[in-house]
């Protein structure tokens, strides 16, 4: 996103955006110093907090992904963990429970790959990778 089309935004959509942004940086460099465990539970606790102060808002649960995904062009190393983790917090910021999920499958050479996304409502929220029905769901939080 240019600063020009950032300028341009209304003024929630840029605070949606600059919250996004936080919090896919908060989570990246938390991923490096916590335990798997701390960090599933920080965000469990930061969203259950932020859901009972959720705003309310005009823009809808798919532009909010859109701004969501391109605040997490802007951090490198913003993995499907990372953002998944992120997206758990800052969707509860504006009512949305979404539900972390953990998935592994075996890819073309027999090695076990894991994935994780948010799902809300039976929507993917945030890693809706094009093969994510070829994945066995082994840990949902939420």
């Amino acid at each position: 996103m240019k600063l020009v089309t950032f300028i341009r935004l209304k003024r929630e959509e840029q605070i949606f955006f600059l919250q996004s942004f936080y919090w896919l940086w908060y989570f990246r460099v938390r991923l490096h110093h916590m335990s798997f465990p701390l960090l599933i539970q920080q965000a469990e606790s930061k969203s259950h907090r932020f859901l009972s102060k959720s705003k309310t808002t005009e823009l809808t649960v798919n532009k909010l992904v859109w701004f969501f995904n391109r605040a997490s062009d802007f951090v490198p190393g913003a993995t499907c963990l990372v953002r998944s983790l992120a997206g758990k917090a800052v969707f509860s910021l504006y009512g949305y429970e979404p539900k972390l999920v953990i998935g592994v499958r075996k890819d073309s050479s027999n090695d076990l790959r894991s994935h994780a996304w948010l799902e809300c409502d039976g929507q993917i929220l945030v890693g809706n990778e094009g093969d994510i029905d070829q994945y066995r769901q082994i840990i949902r939080f939420g």
